[in-house]
């Protein structure tokens, strides 16, 4: 699981926004090279030993350069805020002061709130994601009824992670499947949700899942589907109108989802498999 420290990410996109202005050459759009990370960093000490805003004291105490290994390694390795070590600490002030903020502890509180009413970032995506989640098993809970209302307030309507499950509701609907049947065994756990990455108005954020959804046959009262997967989801957030929603989704294909008729032929003689299938075609198409 990638370590990756959200804010961390939004003082790169800043800062790299702010390079970009200064100097035309820098493209965040492309791979950073070494000879991008000089002029940044070059960028870095002409900016700040010229700020008149800054205090002598500061400037004395924090520095004004940063070394373009440092640098590399912040974009291409890897780097967490580490209060713990003063090196790290001087780093992230240097950064924040370019962007124009006292340091890094003022960059944190400024974005939690601007976010969130002072709520942490990390804690505000997760509890999309969870909630999301939620939505989308009681929406399946509520089959052959079609409601929507609760998955669009944190899914995105135009976005593929709705558009997938409101395809899934309308298919399931027309066969009369649901989870939310008396003693129905179905559920999810969300194990784990780390941030990949982010910017001011976007986030990638994988989450590690399991998924039991039973589906049962109304027409028939018979169970038809088992999808029972555990997986890695990498989902993606977009800011809407001040609003965090999931806007797409992506997982891998069902390994271990089976349609239960296939289990019970499994076990016939091949003899009369063809019968038993022919026979409950018939039966379901009623």
């Amino acid at each position: 699981m990638p370590s990756v420290n959200p804010y961390l990410e939004l003082l790169k996109e800043e800062l790299l926004d702010k390079c970009c202005t200064i100097n035309p050459t820098i493209n965040k759009l492309r791979k950073l090279q070494h000879a991008d990370f000089k002029t940044i960093a070059s960028i870095l000490d002409q900016t700040l030993d010229a700020n008149e805003d800054i205090p002598f004291a500061v400037k004395r105490d924090k520095g004004t350069t940063l070394s373009v290994s440092t640098l590399e390694r912040i974009f291409k390795y890897g780097y967490l805020p580490n209060k713990r070590d003063k090196r790290v600490t001087r780093t992230l002030d240097i950064l924040s002061l370019f962007i124009d903020y006292s340091d890094w502890d003022s960059f944190v509180q400024e974005k939690n709130t601007s976010f969130k009413q002072g709520n942490s970032i990390e804690g505000m995506l997760v509890d999309i994601v969870t909630k999301a989640n939620q939505a989308e098993f009681e929406a399946y809970r509520k089959l052959p009824k079609i409601e929507t209302a609760e998955l669009l307030k944190y899914r995105t309507e135009s976005g593929s992670g709705y558009l997938r499950i409101y395809n899934v509701l309308v298919q399931h609907s027309k066969k009369g499947w649901t989870i939310g049947n008396e003693g129905n065994p179905s559920g999810f756990t969300q194990q784990k949700v780390w941030i990949e990455s982010m910017s001011n108005d976007k986030a990638v954020v994988k989450s590690q899942e399991y998924w039991y959804l039973r589906w049962f046959e109304i027409p028939t009262q018979l169970y038809r589907y088992i999808y029972n997967e555990e997986n890695e989801q990498t989902k993606t957030l977009e800011l809407i109108d001040g609003e965090w929603k999931v806007s797409s989704v992506f997982y891998p294909s069902p390994r271990n989802s089976v349609h239960i008729t296939h289990v019970v032929f499994a076990y016939l003689p091949k003899s009369i498999q063809k019968f038993a299938q022919a026979l409950i075609m018939k039966l379901t198409s009623k």
